[in-house]
Formats: C-alpha cells, structure tokens, sequence
C-alpha cells in the first residue's frame, strides 16, 4: 500500500515543524482560557469576558473599530458582547452618525473588572513563575511578531471582516 501522502505534491511531503502550526497553537489557547477561566471564577467573569471589558476601559469604542482591535469580525464580537450588554456591564448606543453603534464600560462593567483583575492578575503571575518572566515576554514577542507576519502575508485571507461605518 503507497504512504497516504504519495499523490500529494513534493512540497507537501516535506518534513513537518514537529507538527501542525495551528493545531499546536489552539491546543495552548485552550489550556491558557482553561487556566485563567478557572482562577477567574470568583470574579464572575470569563478570561474573553474581561478582555472585552478591558478594551472599552480606556475609552468607548465603535463595534467596528472593537472588531479590529481585538482580531474579531463583526458578527463574532456581537455574539460575545450579548450577555455582557443584556447584563448592563456595557452599554450600546447611537453614535452622532446613526449607523455608529458606540460600545462603552458601565459602572457595572467597571465593578466587574476591579472584581475580576486581581483573579487575572494571580493567574498572570502563576504563568509568569511558571515559565520564567524571560520566556514569558519572548513568548509575547514571538506572538506579536508572528502575528504580524501572518497579516503581512496572508492579509487578503485574514482580513477581518468590518464596514468603514462603525454600526
């Protein structure tokens, strides 16, 4: 019987990086929403609840420009914003163009972010004695670094999804 890979081009059949990029990628993405989703708890937020909080904490933002700074498309940002608009932590309104929906952090919001920084913060902290302060800032260039290759590369195929208007 031929390997299972013989009829794929030669490029194909070249050696591997130790395994699929992206499946080695999402795996530590899993592990790291477990991890800080269980130290989280006490807090009542998630680790993708409180990231969402925490973009709005400087400044109120258009879903649109939300969408770009945090890597999402539209469509997903407004599924993951529901519960935390229908549970009054953000508030949607009206920009002074109509189309313009202006996402920003309500008191609520605000109390639920002082709740939950410190359970972030501990998980941080255990991650970073963990591995090593040194390994974990060489990660998070490594990350940044590789993402913006990709979006340098591939920037047709990533393009996230958004309108110029910021309804």
């Amino acid at each position: 019987m031929p390997p299972l890979d013989a009829d794929l081009p030669a490029l194909s059949r070249r050696p591997a990086a130790n395994g699929c990029t992206c499946f080695k990628a999402r795996r530590l993405a899993r592990a790291l929403v477990r991890l800080y989703d269980r130290e989280m708890v006490p807090g009542g937020l998630t680790v993708g609840q409180f990231s969402l909080l925490r973009a709005l904490l400087p400044r109120p933002l258009a879903l649109s420009a939300m969408a770009r700074e945090m890597g999402l498309d539209r469509t997903t940002l407004t599924r993951n914003l529901k519960p935390l608009i229908d549970n009054g932590l953000i508030t949607a309104a009206r920009g002074a163009d109509a189309r313009v929906r202006l996402l920003s952090l309500s008191e609520q919001g605000q109390s639920a972010m002082r709740a939950s920084r410190t359970d972030w913060r501990r998980i941080q902290c255990q991650i970073e004695d963990s591995l090593g302060l040194e390994r974990v800032v060489a990660l998070h260039d490594l990350l940044d670094e590789t993402l913006a290759t990709i979006e340098r590369d591939f920037d047709s195929a990533l393009a996230v999804k958004s309108d110029t208007q910021g309804a």
